[in-house]
């Protein structure tokens, strides 16, 4: 299964992987780059593009975080937001160690 980079793209990923084989997140700038044929962007053209791109091996990937590197990244944000909301410091830690 094939999706394009946006902002949630991750957590779709992660829900979708239990039913499919592989979940790949296409880098939409370089997909773009690649296909610039295509004047009209609608979600029918750009699902064949990427089903095209895909089937031919030219489909550009993204890097995707294993699970412990995702946690790590996440603790490190949460840490960082505990330093930005000083009042609420000590309940920040102690969320980010129970965890």
């Amino acid at each position: 299964m094939v999706i394009e980079a946006t902002g949630n793209c991750m957590a779709v990923a992660r829900v979708l992987s239990p039913f499919v084989k592989r979940v790949v997140i296409a880098n939409p700038l370089q997909v773009k780059a690649i296909a610039h044929a295509a004047h009209v962007k609608t979600d029918k053209i750009d699902a064949g593009t990427l089903a095209s791109l895909c089937a031919a091996g030219y489909l550009p990937e993204i890097w995707t975080p294993d699970a412990a590197t995702e946690r790590m990244r996440w603790l490190v944000a949460r840490r960082y937001q505990c330093g930005i909301a000083p009042g609420s410091r000590t309940r920040c830690m102690r969320s980010c160690t129970l965890i």
